[in-house]
């Protein structure tokens, strides 16, 4: 995908894997050439290629990257049964682990492409990501973007517990557990109490929220709730589906990416959804969440609803 800059996009690669031959194997191929932008050595998945092939990376490691591809090998493998494609998930989840992880559980955003060290000149990511494990570490680490955002965290979980459920037990037990802990520290630092919804970042005082955040959170909710049939986030997504579509949404104009929240106001602290742009993704993946909710078992209209947003 692209011709300057070789992108390794998710969604069309989810789409090619929904129709018949010979979609699938484009998604394949495409998936083939993702796996170049890997890092052999702390693994994750760089941002793009530039040059036009897959073979210049330009080395920053952005999390939704890191999502995408375990989502996409994730699905890959479920359709194909190929267990290729886990070892490259596995690579993209130690990198998530080792490198984006906060100490509370926490996706942060991304880790800078090359390494800037003050008072000395920046080390080029193709000459620092050249070596070793321990030359680059001898050299200091590129910085690590300390922000967790609400968007982040629930994009990566959700990959996490998707990719999870293709793994053996051991594995499978391990990439759940990241994906709870960082839904749970995201709970705890950035929802708003008086609507349920999240913030963008933690403790945030603005009163500003974003369609983005919500829907990535609630898709996390919904990922461990296919891998563990648990209860509890059955009716935590359904909580925040219901809060999403009332401050955000209306059936015949869609979902707008901005609304506010007065926490000044107790029960009454959703504001209109008036700001904004009409989000077309982040409609589209909200009427997903919502196609799967109705999916559980006690539905309460929201196949209707999920087809009234699309």
């Amino acid at each position: 995908w692209g011709t300057g800059q070789k992108n390794p996009f998710t969604a069309p690669v989810l789409d090619s894997l929904l129709r018949e031959e010979p979609w699938p194997s484009r998604a394949e191929r495409s998936l083939a050439r993702y796996t170049d932008l890997l890092d052999p050595v702390w693994g994750g998945m760089y941002q793009y290629s530039e040059g036009g092939d897959w073979t210049h990376p330009h080395y920053e490691r952005i999390a939704v990257i890191q999502a995408g591809a375990l989502e996409a090998f994730a699905e890959l493998h479920r359709r194909a049964g190929d267990p290729t494609w886990l070892p490259p998930g596995l690579e993209v989840a130690r990198f998530v682990e080792d490198f984006l992880t906060a100490p509370d559980g926490g996706i942060r955003a991304s880790m800078d492409a090359a390494l800037r060290v003050a008072g000395q000149p920046p080390v080029p990511g193709a000459r620092y990501f050249s070596g070793a494990d321990a030359t680059r570490r001898a050299q200091g680490l590129p910085r690590v973007d300390p922000h967790v955002y609400a968007s982040t965290t629930g994009l990566v979980a959700a990959g996490l517990a998707r990719f999870a459920t293709a793994l053996p037990a051991d594995e499978r037990t391990r990439l759940l557990a990241m994906a709870e802990r960082a839904v749970g520290a995201a709970i705890v630092s950035h929802r708003e109490p008086s609507s349920g919804l999240f913030l963008h970042a933690a403790n945030e005082t603005g009163t500003t929220l974003h369609l983005a955040d919500q829907v990535a959170m609630l898709r996390a909710l919904l990922a461990l709730q296919h891998a563990r049939g648990d209860v509890r986030r059955t009716e935590q997504a359904r909580a925040l589906a219901d809060a999403i579509e009332q401050t955000f949404c209306a059936p015949e104009r869609g979902c707008r990416s901005v609304a506010s929240v007065d926490p000044t106001r107790g029960a009454e602290a959703l504001a209109p959804a008036l700001s904004g742009r009409v989000s077309l993704e982040e409609s589209g993946r909200f009427a997903q969440c919502l196609g799967a909710l109705a999916g559980l078992p006690t539905d309460r209209g929201y196949e209707v609803r999920a087809r009234a947003f699309l």
